[in-house]
């Protein structure tokens, strides 16, 4: 037998098991079989069917790394005794237009950085070579535009940075924000690449915010009075205590609720208000200072309502009146409801002031 010279053709970007192409051959002898083998050239690139002659690929090509592969092809026949022939059969490697790409599409940035905080530096590539390329949104109408707004782009550097007014508030440990950016050689898009944001949780200083607590008049010393507000972003347990000279008057117990000490006789027809500095921490150590202001409050004369709820029927309720309502001082609490009733499915615990369950249709 004898193998036909010549050559096939073969796009880079086929996928491993492509068929490139048959080997041919002239067979003299009538009622013979052939069988073919790659004695060398195939580089564990291409296989050879036995039987058929059929080359294919067995991994992905590229046209940059190796751009033709010489393949030594030898048949032999089933006479007695068989005979071999051998060919060289060139197999050429096509370049395909690669899609630019990016070095690096995952950033992450700190919760609390500030607008112009560089986030990173975007940078495109041309797999077939050296080119001149620029990175945009996906948005046509702010091209700059990153993130929902997070972020901004600049086009010819690739820097990416913390936009004005961005909020990148974090949703948990760490949140991941994604979008597409467009790759341009000159005006022509030759890529399109999905980049990934995580953005990081920083642990906040929990807050109090100004308020004004009121210490109901002949409420005996040591006892809570109002419950101070505060807020945490994370939601951390937090430890209040009094500052300066307000501590020799006030404390704060591990509920967070303010009391005058014990054997301390506030005067306040001397000084109306009292200004009460406190500090509040964190359980990771982070604190913040505030100032509350106390003042006197006279107890309610009986009968007079100390708070209204609208209660919406088949919906939980649980609701327990002010720290200053629970007091000693207290002697009766009284629920007044439609028609002087509670709602059915309600129930009331006064020594306690607290209202629960599930209020039912009048």
């Amino acid at each position: 037998p004898v193998i036909l010279s010549e050559s096939f053709d073969v796009a880079e970007n086929v996928i491993p098991g492509t068929t490139v192409g048959r080997v041919a051959f002239f067979e003299p002898d009538s009622n013979q079989t052939h069988s073919f083998r790659i004695l060398s050239g195939a580089e564990d690139t291409f296989r050879i069917e036995s039987t058929t002659g059929n080359i294919s690929t067995t991994q992905p090509l590229d046209f940059i790394t190796r751009s033709s592969y010489e393949l030594l092809v030898q048949i032999v026949d089933s006479g007695t005794p068989p005979k071999a022939a051998t060919q060289l059969i060139t197999i050429n490697v096509t370049d395909v237009d690669d899609p630019a790409e990016l070095e690096s599409n995952e950033f992450t940035i700190a919760e609390d950085a500030v607008a112009g905080t560089l986030i990173g530096t975007l940078v495109a590539f041309d797999p077939d070579g050296p080119a001149t390329l620029t990175i945009r949104s996906t948005d046509a109408s702010n091209p700059t535009n990153l993130f929902g707004g997070r972020a901004q782009i600049d086009p010819a550097t690739g820097e990416v940075t913390v936009a004005e007014g961005a909020n990148l508030d974090a949703d948990g440990d760490e949140s991941v924000v994604e979008d597409r950016v467009l790759i341009f050689e000159g005006d022509v898009v030759t890529g399109e690449v999905t980049i990934f944001l995580g953005i990081e949780n920083v642990n906040e200083a929990p807050t109090i915010p100004l308020q004004r607590l009121g210490l109901p008049l002949n409420l005996p010393s040591g006892r809570a009075f109002a419950e101070v507000d505060f807020f945490d972003p994370e939601g951390d347990s937090v430890t209040i205590e009094v500052l300066g000279a307000a501590a020799e008057q006030f404390g704060v117990d591990v509920r967070n609720r303010i009391f005058v000490l014990p054997g301390i006789d506030l005067d306040f027809e001397a000084t109306p208000e009292f200004e009460v500095p406190m500090r509040i921490t964190d359980s990771e150590g982070l604190s913040s200072t505030s100032t509350v202001t106390v003042f006197q409050a006279p107890l309610p004369r009986f009968g007079t309502p100390i708070e209204s709820l609208t209660v919406v029927s088949g919906t939980e309720l649980r609701f327990r009146l002010p720290v200053a309502y629970r007091a000693e001082t207290v002697r009766s609490i009284e629920l007044i409801g439609p028609n002087n009733s509670l709602p059915p499915g309600l129930r009331f615990e006064p020594v306690i002031a607290r209202l629960t369950g599930v209020a039912a249709p009048l």
